[in-house]
């Protein structure tokens, strides 16, 4: 073997030590990013059904719930032998229209036939009516205590010259709060149904009217749940609003319910 033959080897023997290193370090590299993904995918998909975590820590990602009914034969809808319970008649009908046979509808002689009602069906509808009450204030001249002059005391509530109803303020509170709709579609569902364009700022308003004068009530029920000797049932739950986290406590028994919202965990 020469001289050059030897460096050559020597500088192979070199090369492939090199490349072992970078091998062994980007094993090592590899087998490190493995397992930093490995525990982030685990404590991604962590949740309190497979973890200690608390539900609250849940937020909007709700685990879904899986039925336990098992599947039958049976087809959808009633059952054969079932007691019936179909739609019922809130009242007497309001109004009456008769179906004519389409021969008599300008026959001069119609009334002078012999008829009887065939058969009969009911159509239930919903009608929407706006009423508007004037409520005038009166005075009168008394004769009989000296001319003096009397006047009339417009009712409790009735404080503006133009102002919404128990009724409007009853269904724009209920859409709201009840039916969780937001007040501008509560707007324009109001607004469409009855024909009055009730502004946004509006309902806000009644709402707020109506939560100020619920607050000596959920005050005592808020007393009522401190003054139990029976244990009481305290929870948590995330819900989004403004487009945030918020954090519903929830504390209850049989008989009351009491719930604060918080921004924050808060207790």
């Amino acid at each position: 073997m020469n001289i050059q033959e030897e460096r050559f080897i020597q500088q192979l023997i070199a090369t492939n030590a090199h490349l072992s290193q970078q091998i062994a370090s980007l094993t090592a590299q590899v087998t490190a990013l493995t397992e930093l993904v490995a525990r982030q995918n685990e404590q991604l998909h962590k949740n309190s059904k497979n973890s200690s975590k608390p539900p609250s820590s849940d937020g909007l990602k709700k685990t879904k719930t899986r039925s336990l009914r098992k599947s039958t034969e049976k087809k959808p809808g009633a059952q054969k032998n079932h007691k019936e319970t179909g739609l019922k008649l809130p009242h007497k009908p309001d109004e009456l229209i008769d179906c004519e046979p389409n021969e008599c509808l300008h026959c001069p002689n119609a009334q002078l036939c012999t008829s009887k009602v065939k058969e009969s069906r009911y159509e239930i509808d919903l009608k929407t009516v706006v009423m508007v009450r004037q409520y005038r204030q009166i005075m009168r001249t008394c004769k009989q205590h000296s001319d003096i002059v009397l006047t009339g005391e417009f009712p409790v509530g009735i404080t503006g010259t133009k102002q919404y109803g128990n009724g409007v303020k009853a269904m724009a509170v209920a859409l709201t709060s009840d039916g969780v709709v937001s007040i501008e579609r509560t707007h324009n569902l109001l607004s469409a149904v009855s024909g009055l364009s009730i502004s946004t700022g509006s309902i806000y308003k009644m709402n707020h009217e109506f939560d100020t004068g619920l607050t000596d009530v959920v005050e005592n029920i808020r007393l009522a749940l401190l003054q139990k000797t029976t244990p009481v049932h305290c929870d948590e739950s995330g819900a989004r609003t403004a487009g945030r986290l918020v954090w519903v406590h929830n504390v209850s028994d049989t008989d009351f319910t009491y719930q604060t919202v918080s921004w924050k965990r808060g207790t």
